[in-house]
């Protein structure tokens, strides 16, 4: 597996295991592209986009991050207050720390990407989406 592919899969589980004991029971948590449509809702989806060395060889990468919140829609008797959840755990002054504490990964920073969160209708959900601009990297990884 190339280095490149190891930042993102490790991006995704990072917030993956940072956003699973967040959300509980409210929803369970994803990695992957693959996972938008496939898990209906109430579900959380952390997708690594793409990655690249920020400087040639330093193990220091900018990783594309997605997370997905997917609601039930409007027309059920049903309330969340999910993507809140997660965006206010993805968001905060502990985030990074937390982030930190996964095994061999390293983020030195983060930024949310402009624009706000998308939200739009995907089948049966409601669907909050941000991007993320994560400068991370592996730990104990030979560049």
């Amino acid at each position: 597996m190339s280095q490149t592919l190891d930042i993102l899969q490790t991006t995704e589980n990072a917030f993956i295991s940072l956003l699973q004991p967040v959300v509980g029971s409210m929803a369970n948590v994803y990695p992957g592209v693959n996972n938008i449509e496939d898990m209906a809702a109430p579900a959380v989806i952390c997708w690594a986009e793409d990655a690249w060395e920020d400087i040639p060889f330093s193990g220091m990468y900018h990783v594309n991050l997605h997370i997905y919140c997917k609601e039930m829609a409007a027309d059920s008797n049903i309330t969340s207050s999910l993507s809140t959840t997660v965006f206010s755990a993805s968001m905060n002054n502990e985030t990074k720390g937390t982030l930190n504490t996964y095994p061999g990964y390293y983020v030195y920073e983060y930024f949310v990407q402009p624009g706000g969160p998308k939200n739009y209708v995907s089948g049966d959900a409601w669907v909050k989406e941000r991007t993320f601009d994560v400068i991370s990297a592996l730990i104990g990884v030979n560049t």
